[in-house]
């Protein structure tokens, strides 16, 4: 897709996050408003709403993406974003192949450090919030203290929550997937797609640590794009590094603008990464090396030079 569009396409229904890292510059020919891409998953959804159909469609990508702000405090305002989605398949069998996907390419840049999975799924806190039919500012406040991992505050403003106990186990006990279920209340326990977001998380847990050898960790409070996705989702880590190297998961029913859509709704799952960040810890496959004394070639130059 390209690199610069009009905004009313770039970003038609963009989310006030994505319009504020997008670089925005006027058109000499027509005078119109256009856009740096900050992200080319909204062009792939873009792409597959004209052409995907309704059956199973893969995507894959690369290139260059301009952001106004870094990511981060290391981040780079220049990300080349590589990445792969698999849209119209709603099984696990889609986010498997896609961690398929991913190591079988990282495993063969031979890098010099192994990557770490962290695993969510956003599901369980959504269906927690609409069995508590919480209203929007309540949601906002319990991500909130998630992200900042403030148990204390959590625990007290959980007593004020209808079904406050289980939003509080979500960050108590959201790390023990085996066990995270049976601390639940009895609704939530009995509750299908509860039950169901923690089984997937039990299988693809499994999955990476038989399969891949991956080591693997669980934080079902990971709700950094709640309002994005809708199940299971991952960030990988390499090294000791404070941003993930790669994000992925799972965004069903979404739109080109990147929102929920109520009609047709479209199964989708995918995995974005910054290439140029593997640059620290990929090795070079060189069997020899070759030193070139640039030195002694200035001297014979100059020999050459007075000869003629």
């Amino acid at each position: 897709p390209p690199m610069i569009e009009f905004t009313e396409s770039l970003l038609s229904d963009a989310s006030e996050d994505l319009k504020r890292q997008t670089f925005k510059i006027i058109d000499q020919l027509t005078g119109r408003l256009m856009g740096v891409r900050a992200d080319i998953t909204p062009q792939i959804l873009r792409i597959d709403a004209h052409h995907g159909g309704t059956g199973i469609a893969r995507y894959c990508y690369v290139g260059d993406v301009i952001h106004t702000l870094p990511s981060g405090l290391f981040g780079s305002r220049t990300p080349l974003q590589l990445g792969a989605e698999i849209f119209g398949c709603a099984s696990l069998a889609a986010d498997i192949e896609l961690i398929d996907v991913l190591f079988t390419m990282v495993n063969k840049l031979n890098i010099s450090a192994a990557i770490h999975i962290d695993l969510g799924h956003v599901a369980i806190f959504k269906r927690l919030a609409e069995l508590a039919e919480l209203p929007d500012s309540a949601t906002e406040q319990l991500m909130y203290l998630y992200a900042n991992k403030n148990l204390p505050e959590l625990k007290r403003v959980c007593r004020d929550l209808p079904m406050g106990d289980d939003f509080y186990v979500l960050a108590r006990f959201g790390h023990d997937i085996a066990n995270l279920l049976s601390k639940l209340s009895d609704a939530a326990q009995q509750d299908d797609q509860i039950a169901a977001a923690v089984d997937e998380l039990q299988r693809l847990k499994s999955y990476l640590e038989n399969h891949w050898q991956c080591p693997v960790s669980i934080d079902v409070t990971e709700l950094s794009g709640y309002h994005y996705h809708t199940g299971i989702v991952f960030n990988g880590y390499i090294n000791s590094e404070t941003q993930p190297l790669v994000r992925g998961g799972r965004f069903d029913g979404m739109q080109s603008g990147g929102h929920l859509s109520a009609s047709q709704p479209r199964e989708a799952t995918g995995f974005s990464m910054d290439v140029s960040r593997l640059l620290a810890h990929t090795q070079l496959d060189a069997p020899t090396t070759v030193l070139v004394d640039f030195a002694a070639i200035n001297n014979a130059n100059e020999d050459e030079m007075q000869t003629l």
